[in-house]
């Protein structure tokens, strides 16, 4: 199963800011990290994009474990965005279902 994870942050809260300095080290880190941590837990990264104007972050991740996916981007990227967390399946597999 595909989940799309779509993460919001406000300005104050945008790890580019100098006081979120911590923040955004531990992020990296995770960053760096995210496709070894996400195998380890059953999960695979599809692709990660940031849209950098909007402080906004993407997330495609195959698995058929939610809570896997949450431990992937764990704290600090869910203590400072808002998320949305959404199953979905290709456009085929919809159709098909009709």
């Amino acid at each position: 199963m595909l989940f799309i994870a779509i993460l919001t942050h406000s300005p104050e809260n945008c790890f580019m800011r100098p006081e979120n300095a911590k923040a955004a080290k531990e992020a990296t880190e995770i960053f760096e990290n995210m496709e070894e941590t996400a195998k380890k837990l059953g999960v695979k990264l599809i692709g990660d994009y940031a849209n950098m104007n909007e402080h906004t972050l993407y997330f495609i991740f195959e698995t058929d474990n939610y809570a896997a996916v949450s431990k992937v981007l764990g704290p600090p990227l869910l203590t400072y965005h808002t998320a949305k967390i959404t199953p979905v399946i290709r456009m085929k597999e919809a159709v098909a279902r009709l």
